[in-house]
């Protein structure tokens, strides 16, 4: 398995900064933020322990680690987002690509409470999934789930969202 390591993290930054960088809602200038740099590392290193022993188990950790976490000022959403899906395609991965309907039910399965908020975003299917994946995290503590109930649900959704390219 290919582990992202402190070097990845600038082209991770630099997909935000081109693709997801907007007037009102400004991604920080992650790389002067030495103590969310810090905290990002480790979470990288500690994805590689043996108590998250798949891929899946792995791409949760990293999503709900930096997701949860807030170590930047802002643009901890997209950060998780991007590492997430970095991590998985250097492994191999690639979106399952399903219908924005099919993932909408597949969220509210996983978490019935949650109410997608109004956008003016026309977002791709898996822009829209992995964007209301990240609402849903970070304010994970509305939908009364313990730690582990949470990892297991993400992991499980990253299962649905990804699959191995052939």
């Amino acid at each position: 398995m290919k582990y992202l390591i402190l070097e990845d993290l600038e082209f991770c930054f630099d997909i935000i900064y081109r693709n997801m960088d907007d007037v009102l809602n400004k991604a920080p200038s992650y790389e002067s933020e030495v103590g969310g740099i810090k905290q990002l590392e480790a979470i990288l290193q500690r994805s590689e322990g043996i108590y998250y022993p798949d891929f899946y188990d792995k791409v949760a950790f990293l999503f709900l680690g930096i997701d949860r976490s807030h170590f930047f000022s802002n643009g901890n959403k997209r950060l998780a987002i991007i590492v997430s899906l970095i991590f998985a395609f250097d492994n191999g991965y690639r979106f399952a690509h399903h219908s924005k309907e099919m993932y909408a039910k597949k969220l509210k399965e996983f978490f019935p409470d949650y109410v997608p908020e109004e956008t003016d975003r026309d977002f791709l299917p898996d822009d829209f999934f992995y964007y209301h994946l990240a609402i849903i995290v970070a304010d994970s503590t509305v939908h009364n789930l313990s730690d582990e109930d949470l990892k297991t649900k993400v992991a499980e959704l990253f299962r649905y969202s990804l699959k191995k390219a052939d």
